[in-house]
């Protein structure tokens, strides 16, 4: 005979008739209810951000440029945003706007001195793409970033850290080369977020790039004006920059925290979390993501949100869900299969 227990008061709110069911067919209803709820209030939920770990590894050396290591070589002080497809902020190929103009001549990003007269810096460019709304946050850290072979009092940590808002997944640093007339390296609008989920982690090659707005050809300040301005372009071979076109070091995006779905803790969200989740189910806590004390539907929306991989037999369509409506159908399956395997 079906193992009846009393019935639960929070079910009895919902459905009377589903007090006949078995004890497993409640935390079905249960489970479905909740995610039937959750798809309600998901377009106006709060959004999910993660931390990641960006490590500035900067090998420029008289290993990789030898003759062409200047005294105090560094990356100057790194700046940018986290934003959407609808704005950029630069682009090979493209003229330099005033704030990246600033950035790759002096390697000041915020407006600090008066340079050029009213050039703003970049931090007025990524605030104004905050106030229209493609923009999240501006990125700076105000120090150098420097080779082993240079010692300065403006060196300072090879590693940061920074939030990113899943609404906002794209990333833009820039960092002067430090000295020089209006070199850089740098990324534009790389995403975090690929097939809907963090990427765990991304190993950006630094290559230099001019900026387009100087026609020195030192390791100095300054210079001529290009008049015209030309546009942003990697220095290649055949360009002639004394800087030469090799890699001057890495950028490492780690994503580290929060994961709320890394049920074991191993720095992914992927099939054994999904496995844990699925055992702690209307069981205990271990599956918990929100901190109410149960392991339940709105946890599984966690993990699907946070999933990184890889994916294993049971979890392909569980992640792959595309829209919270289909989710109701993808928990009740996944919770019949368990109840399959149990009995």
């Amino acid at each position: 005979m079906a193992d009846l227990q009393p019935c639960p008061r929070n079910l009895v709110l919902f459905s009377a008739r589903a007090c006949n069911l078995p004890r497993f067919g409640r935390r079905i209803v249960l489970a479905t209810i909740w995610v039937l709820v959750l798809t309600l209030v998901f377009q106006v939920a709060s959004t999910h951000a993660v931390t990641y770990r960006l490590v500035v590894d900067n090998t420029w050396s008289e290993l990789t440029h030898p003759g062409l290591f200047p005294v105090d070589a560094h990356f100057s002080w790194i700046a940018g945003a986290t934003h959407t497809s609808q704005t950029s902020f630069w682009n090979e190929g493209q003229l330099a706007t005033p704030g990246i103009q600033r950035m790759a001549e002096i390697g000041e990003t915020s407006n600090l001195y008066n340079y050029m007269g009213s050039n703003p810096g970049l931090n007025l460019e990524v605030n104004a793409a905050i106030t229209a709304g493609d923009a999240d946050q501006f990125l700076e850290w105000r120090h150098w970033f420097c080779p082993v072979g240079t010692s300065h009092a403006s060196c300072g940590t090879k590693t940061v850290e920074f939030d990113v808002d899943e609404n906002f997944p794209l990333v833009t640093l820039v960092t002067m080369l430090g000295p020089s007339p209006d070199w850089f390296v740098g990324i534009s609008g790389m995403s975090l977020r690929q097939n809907g989920q963090w990427i765990p982690k991304i190993v950006v090659d630094l290559r230099p790039y001019d900026g387009g707005t100087r026609d020195a050809n030192t390791f100095n300040l300054f210079g001529p004006l290009t008049n015209p301005q030309e546009p942003v372009s990697l220095i290649t071979a055949a360009s002639g920059q004394i800087i030469t076109p090799a890699s001057l070091g890495t950028m490492t995006f780690q994503l580290i925290a929060p994961l709320a779905a890394d049920f074991d803790a191993d720095m992914d969200v992927d099939s054994a979390d999904l496995g844990i989740w699925q055992s702690a189910f209307g069981v205990n806590a271990n599956g918990d993501t929100d901190a109410d004390g149960d392991s339940d539907g709105a946890d599984f929306l966690s993990w699907q949100r946070e999933f990184t991989g890889p994916l294993g037999p049971l979890a392909e369509s569980a992640a792959a869900v595309p829209e919270p409506g289909g989710l109701a159908i993808s928990v009740l399956a996944m919770q019949l299969l368990i109840y399959r395997r149990r009995r």
